[in-house]
């Protein structure tokens, strides 16, 4: 392919490959060359796997941070009976470890492995709520899987509504 070069990028969930030749004035030309679904067949390449790990070890410290932070406001609401508030400001962290897996991976079960490493990098760290953490963390993991299943991406496309529905998946299992 002399004077062009290849473009690769996820297009319904099939891998194509556009070529831009230069000596055509920039006429694209598709070509599909495997119709293998994004997530589903295939190993774990090195760098997702690398990714995967500094998302965990990212979070379980952030996750260790917030829990004095979620103790000291919880320490100033609750007399005030406005501890469901306390809940309400602090629980964005504790959330964010799953959906930025699975967004960057688009992998199946990138978002329950993420948030399980996260829980556990707060468990060794010594956070408040010990091995608890590791139940909350699988719980908000497979609540967010739920916003990203291939039916919800193949009927949403490129949209961020399956981050929302993860962020009301998760909610709704971890606090009902």
């Amino acid at each position: 392919m002399v004077g062009g070069f290849l473009y690769r990028h996820l297009y319904y969930k099939r891998y194509f490959i556009e070529t831009y030749n230069l000596e055509t004035r920039g006429e694209m030309f598709m070509e599909q060359v495997e119709t293998v679904t994004a997530g589903s067949k295939g190993k774990w390449s090195l760098r997702e796997v690398i990714l995967m790990a500094l998302i965990g070890i990212a979070f379980g410290v952030i996750y260790f941070i917030m829990d004095p932070v979620y103790t000291a406001l919880d320490a100033v609401l609750v007399p005030l009976g406005l501890h469901q508030y306390t809940i309400a400001i602090t629980i964005g962290p504790w959330m964010m470890a799953a959906p930025l897996a699975s967004y960057l991976l688009k992998r199946v079960g990138a978002g329950l492995i993420g948030e399980l490493l996260g829980a556990t990098g707060e468990t060794l760290l010594g956070g408040y709520w010990g091995v608890a953490t590791l139940i909350s963390g699988f719980i908000q993991g497979i609540g967010s899987e739920l916003g990203f299943t291939e039916v919800c991406q193949m009927v949403l496309k490129d949209s961020f509504y399956p981050l929302e529905i993860s962020s009301c998946g998760r909610s709704f299992l971890l606090f009902y």
